[in-house]
């Protein structure tokens, strides 16, 4: 039941909508004073790739001052905001990210926050917070919000390729919120879900996020958990429920989120092709969130960092099956060079065990490229996902990244009663290609080709995956 964002191509940012069927109530308290791990870099890589994409139509916005830094710590007056470019999305959204309300008086640190939590809304493919005596002026550049949502990422087979259809506005009514609807084929299942989720960076709001939505997993064992192809469906497991939550407001006194939860599913069984299947009913416990969150949202040099310690006290009724859930995810990207970056994600899951309905899974849609996907249900597993990715800009908004990547995993299958298997590794090398059109908020068409390796089984071949986000 990791919690992760609903859609792949999601906005950077804490969402509390669930991996599994739940209904989850989180009240969150939230603070976010991030400075990236190398400011200058990072926001010298930023600049470049914004720039290249100018064209003369952007010459005409003012030239600005910059602020003379010479204590980082010491407040300057503003009198007013001026905002530069904005099209669709509301004065007030983005008033309400300051610390303050003008006239205010705000040190450096709270501006590069601020210009933080701008480019963290995931509206504008271009922003820039700058100091012109006696205002401080945002130029943004917005991109188009309302599109069609199309995801598509092949997997190990055909049966296990990832598709999504639907709609998103993540700019409703100028407000940087999103509502997205969703029809999907996942974990050789179809799904169905509704959203919709406030951004958690305005100063005093509390933001709310709800999700509707039905899921269907299939389920395949095969001795020694090491022949996918020859494994047959064993059952459907199914569910079906909605979340409600309530985050508290993000304020610039640190870097840490902590949200508190409550958690409800309705867990059922179809199609079994075994003679005993899993106890299920309702599932129940609490949720408990501790992020640290000092990353910076860009399409080609994200910096800066996000870890998430995610805890899950749950029980199974009517059975009264224990079932607890520990994840961390440390998610990272370094500026090398002129739109370089490094990006690197580590994440450690585990469960009670038991219970295979109640495990964690590993593939190639998350885990490691080249994996039979819906297939290894985990007690415990880790993988770590690194990608060197060198972006050029081709035309106005748009951009083409070379990626080299590397993956790797540990991990403890179950088998059909829940019992531990033997420990395995996997891994995956290999290099990839990204087209980024700027202008469309959560699109991004990748081809990736890695050849994996799995033990105990011999070297595959060459895995290809296509997909319409990125893996991470």
């Amino acid at each position: 039941m990791s919690l992760r964002l609903r859609t792949r191509s999601g906005r950077a940012g804490l969402s509390c909508a669930l991996g599994t069927t739940t209904l989850l109530v989180c009240l969150s308290s939230a603070g976010a004073l991030a400075a990236p791990v190398d400011r200058a870099a990072a926001s010298a890589a930023r600049d470049e790739s914004e720039t290249d994409s100018e064209t003369e139509a952007d010459d005409e916005l003012p030239a600005l001052s910059p602020a003379v830094e010479v204590d980082r710590t010491v407040s300057r007056p503003f009198t007013q905001l001026r905002l530069v470019g904005l099209e669709r999305t509301r004065r007030r959204t983005i008033e309400r990210l300051l610390p303050r309300p003008m006239p205010t008086a705000l040190t450096a640190i709270e501006i590069e926050e601020f210009e933080r939590r701008v480019r963290n809304l995931a509206v504008f493919d271009k922003v820039t917070v700058q100091a012109d005596d006696p205002e401080l002026v945002v130029t943004v550049r917005e991109k188009f919000t309302l599109i069609p949502s199309l995801e598509f990422s092949t997997g190990a087979t055909a049966v296990d390729t990832y598709a999504l259809v639907g709609a998103t506005e993540s700019n409703l009514l100028g407000t940087a919120s999103t509502l997205a609807a969703f029809l999907s084929w996942e974990e050789r299942g179809l799904n169905g879900t509704v959203q919709f989720y406030q951004h958690p960076y305005a100063r005093g709001r509390w933001s709310v996020d709800l999700s509707a939505y039905l899921t269907t997993a299939d389920f395949r064992f095969a001795d020694g958990q090491t022949d996918p192809e020859a494994a047959d469906t064993a059952w459907l497991r199914r569910q079906a429920g909605m979340d409600l939550l309530v985050n508290g407001p993000f304020s610039y006194e640190g870097p840490v989120r902590v949200t508190f939860g409550a958690f409800g599913v309705r867990e059922w069984v179809s199609s079994a092709e075994v003679s005993r299947v899993p106890s299920t009913g309702f599932w129940i416990g609490a949720a408990v969130v501790v992020e640290v969150d000092k990353f910076t949202f860009h399409d080609l040099v994200p910096s800066g960092w996000r870890s998430t310690l995610e805890l899950y006290p749950g029980v199974l009724l009517p059975s009264l099956e224990a079932r607890p859930e520990l994840a961390w995810t440390t998610t990272f990207a370094a500026p090398v060079w002129r739109q370089a970056v490094l990006m690197g994600r580590l994440k450690a899951a585990g469960v009670g065990g038991g219970n295979a309905n109640h495990s964690v899974l590993l593939g190639s849609l998350e885990g490691v490229r080249g994996l039979p996907d819906a297939f290894f249900r985990n007690r415990t597993q880790a993988f770590f996902n690194l990608e060197f990715r060198q972006s050029v800009n081709v035309a106005r908004r748009w951009a083409l990244q070379g990626v080299v990547l590397l993956d790797t995993a540990l991990h403890e299958p179950m088998d059909a009663t829940g019992r531990s298997q033997p420990w395995r590794q996997a891994a995956a090398a290999g290099i990839g290609l990204r087209v980024v059109p700027l202008a469309l908020a959560g699109f991004v068409l990748r081809l990736d080709l890695a050849r994996p390796w799995s033990s105990p089984e011999p070297s595959q071949g060459w895995f290809g995956q296509l997909a319409f986000n990125q893996y991470f």
